[in-house]
């Protein structure tokens, strides 16, 4: 986020789309989309201080533990994600990744999630085994799948990208624990005598 100082009644503050600036005027804090609206998105009336409102960020992502998952166990992988601020969530945002390079996503899960802490679950299924990598995809980010995140004090969007400090989990699904056993080795028979 850059911020630049366009008068001394005004910071303006680029609120990370490139798509509209946000800055200090008479009365709040307002935002100039890239088409020229303009709206008041904090009012002094509401409280605005001399910050501008921040985007949501996410503080921390919680990785399903390292080792290994069976599918005959039902194995469940849970990422759980908390941001540095309240957000509400509409539709069903989801974290994708592979396993053996096969796409796949871990769903929000509503019920086990509260406004800072949102919780993606992904179910082991049959026949899609192997190692689990390009969590959060390419831009190893939440995707909204056509729903929203957005902070629950000022409505501004949240910032999905997982923290640089983030490292991805060492993770593989087999079908059963059976798999990973060696075969017994046979024993040969003794040869008959002639």
């Amino acid at each position: 986020m850059g911020v630049s100082k366009d008068t001394p009644s005004a910071w303006m503050l680029n609120d990370g789309t490139g798509k509209s600036t946000i800055y200090k005027g008479p009365g709040g804090w307002y935002r100039k989309h890239a088409d020229g609206r303009v709206e008041l998105i904090q009012s002094m009336n509401m409280g605005a201080v001399d910050s501008p409102p921040t985007n949501p960020r996410i503080a921390s992502v919680i990785n399903p533990a390292d080792g290994t998952y069976y599918v005959s166990d039902n194995a469940v992988l849970t990422w759980t994600i908390k941001f540095d601020e309240g957000v509400t969530v509409t539709g069903t945002p989801i974290v994708s990744f592979s396993i053996g390079g096969a796409a796949v996503k871990a769903d929000f899960d509503s019920k086990n999630s509260d406004t800072v802490k949102l919780v993606f679950n992904y179910t082991t299924q049959t026949g899609v085994i192997g190692d689990v990598a390009d969590v959060g995809g390419a831009s190893k980010a939440i995707e909204l799948n056509g729903g929203t995140i957005k902070a629950t004090d000022n409505d501004e969007d949240a910032v999905l990208a997982f923290p640089t400090s983030w490292l991805p989990p060492t993770i593989s699904i087999a079908e059963s624990a059976q798999e990973k056993k060696p075969a017994p080795a046979k024993k040969k028979k003794p040869a008959k005598k002639k």
